[in-house]
């Protein structure tokens, strides 16, 4: 059973209190297994970065091994996923294509592939045949091909590495290892075997659908609705732009108490873009265009960008912290409350994740950071936003030379989007305009370049001012103009994958993802989902997985959309 269980009542609480203090730092049963489903092919999966081991079983291949018994594996597998609830939501599936899986990034390169499919004069299904068959062959394809490929054999990974024991033996193999090793065997043996028929089918389930349900905003009668709605976050960007403002120079007296957390590694400012800069340059790239990072050059791209956190602190739900389940058996009588996530203080971790952009004609590498924080206290009883669990990612899009391109920032919820573009972008005023009047198109609270903003140390990893219980980024800053006093010094962060929380560890048991199968976590819905769900997305307020963030609640726009950037803003020459 794989499911976020729901957070457990009044009386779980106190039991989670309980469980706490008995936790210590036992290290649960499965935690090594868990964690190598998760490094073993590389964690990032925006541009199916995952490796397909070339291993096999000792045993070698399977009697009758083919691809029709690769395909009666998948349907075995799919089976047990659906009824241990394991399906991780992060991607697309492709029905009818068990050893493919999608995303925004990868599913914008659909389109070129089709325009060459209805290239010229209308053509005939003969036509239309014959493109494909030489589609099929080309480079570019073959090769998105492949990431499709690879990223559905990662997630089924960690999708495997849920299933509980008595899942074994599934299909004729006794264990994950084996099970692991056909599926890495499956997956590009069933994708070569693709037909010209298969192309334009292919082509069309490749495309990840919105957030948005129309339904919802006809019954919510969007366009008026949605007008009180664009006001209050007028009134939000108003209000953050004077936050900016005020703590771009903040008085002695008005400094703020926080909690400094500190990169376990660090490169100074202009070793970074160094550093970055020789990456990209020697970084070998695909037919797509797509930088094949090894793992030794995407870590020193998070070390030389890893930013510093200053948290203004009240509470302790203004701690940033690791993950974790906690078990609670024998504490509360409902099952379906027995494992509480909890946010362990103790050890400060920042998650990373690898993701594409597209600007023009570059893929563009992006590199997020991902913290949490136990809750949102609750402000009264009609706190729309207040709940279990809240966090903050900061993004680094980086350009074709290795600098920052554009900032921005999000919620886990998709709320509270912010944009810091650099002096080579200008917003895109016609595009602006071709959109609803009052959509969120693009908002950054300061009125200059990021650059100009911090001054000094530029580029390289920046400080980043979050508030006290809202936790919104309310200050960018260069690196040591603090903030006030720090109320401790904490023990340095250390970067971890964010495809950690999609196998965490249980104690006793198998690893669980944090979101359930609609890609959100349980138990960490708002009240703001009753009033804002005529905005057509339903859940608003509730922590969500990658893939599953829409950042605008009028008009549509999503954290991982492949063209975001290119869709605002337009290059601007400057000097190098």
């Amino acid at each position: 059973m794989g499911r976020v269980l729901r957070f457990p009542g009044r009386r779980g609480w106190l039991a989670a209190l309980l469980a706490l203090a008995l936790a210590g730092c036992a290290t649960p049963r499965g935690a090594d297994r868990a964690t190598e489903a998760v490094r073993a092919d590389g964690p990032e999966l925006s541009g199916g970065q995952g490796r397909v081991r070339e291993a096999f079983s000792p045993g070698g291949l399977p009697d009758g091994f083919g691809v029709a018994w690769c395909t009666n594996l998948y349907e075995a597998l799919e089976g047990q996923v659906r009824n241990r609830q394991v399906i991780d939501a992060g991607e697309q599936r492709l029905p009818g294509y068990p050893f493919l899986r999608s995303n925004r990034f990868l599913a914008s390169f659909a389109p070129d592939f089709s325009a060459q499919l209805e290239a010229g004069k209308p053509a005939d299904d003969g036509e239309r045949a014959t493109r494909a068959a030489a589609l099929l062959q080309t480079p570019a394809f073959r090769d998105w091909i492949g990431r499709l490929q690879q990223l559905d054999t990662h997630v089924r990974r960690l999708e495997v590495n849920r299933l509980p024991d008595e899942s074994f033996p599934l299909y004729h193999l006794p264990n994950r290892m084996q099970l692991e090793d056909s599926l890495s065997r499956c997956a590009p043996l069933m994708a070569a075997h693709l037909t010209p028929a298969d192309v334009p089918r292919v082509l069309q389930q490749a495309v990840v659908p919105d957030e948005y349900r129309r339904s919802l905003r006809a019954l919510g009668l969007y366009p008026l609705t949605g007008i009180g709605v664009a006001s209050s976050i007028r009134n939000w960007e108003a209000d953050q732009r004077r936050v900016f403002r005020s703590e771009r120079r903040p008085s002695l007296s008005g400094r703020a108490s926080f909690q400094r957390y500190r990169p376990a590694q660090q490169i100074s400012g202009a070793d970074a873009w160094r550093t970055a800069a020789q990456i990209m340059r020697d970084v070998p790239r695909d037919a797509l265009g797509i930088p094949q990072f090894s793992a030794a050059q995407r870590e020193l791209l998070f070390v030389a960008f890893a930013p510093t956190w200053e948290v203004a602190t009240t509470t302790d739900s203004d701690r940033i912290g690791r993950l974790q389940w906690i078990d609670l058996a024998g504490l509360v009588r409902d099952p379906d409350e027995r494992f509480w996530l909890d946010v362990d203080t103790n050890v400060p971790v920042v998650y990373q994740r690898l993701s594409f952009t597209r600007f023009g004609d570059a893929v563009l590498p992006q590199l997020e950071y991902l913290v949490w924080f136990s809750d949102r206290p609750m402000q009264g009883s009609g706190d729309l936003q207040g709940g279990r669990l809240d966090g903050l990612i900061w993004r680094v899009t980086l350009d074709t030379d290795g600098a920052p391109l554009i900032y921005d920032t999000i919620q886990p919820s998709g709320r509270y989007a912010m944009f810091f573009p650099t002096r080579r972008l200008q917003v895109n005023r016609a595009g602006q305009a071709a959109v609803e009047s009052l959509a969120e198109w693009v908002y950054s609270p300061i009125d200059t370049a990021i650059e100009d903003w911090v001054g000094e140390t530029w580029p390289g990893p920046l400080t980043l001012w979050v508030s006290s219980g809202t936790h919104q980024l309310v200050g960018v800053s260069r690196p040591g103009r603090n903030w006030g006093s720090p109320v401790f010094d904490n023990p340095p962060y250390r970067l971890e994958s964010s495809d950690m929380l999609r196998a965490l560890p249980v104690p006793g048991g198998v690893a669980r993802s944090i979101y359930n199968q609609d890609g959100v976590v349980s138990g960490t819905e708002r009240l703001g989902r009753l009033l804002f769900w005529a905005m057509g997305v339903s859940n608003v307020g509730a922590m969500r997985q990658s893939g599953h963030q829409p950042t605008a609640l009028v008009g549509r726009r999503h954290f991982d959309d492949a063209w975001l950037f290119d869709k605002r803003y337009v290059r601007v020459p400057v000097k190098r």
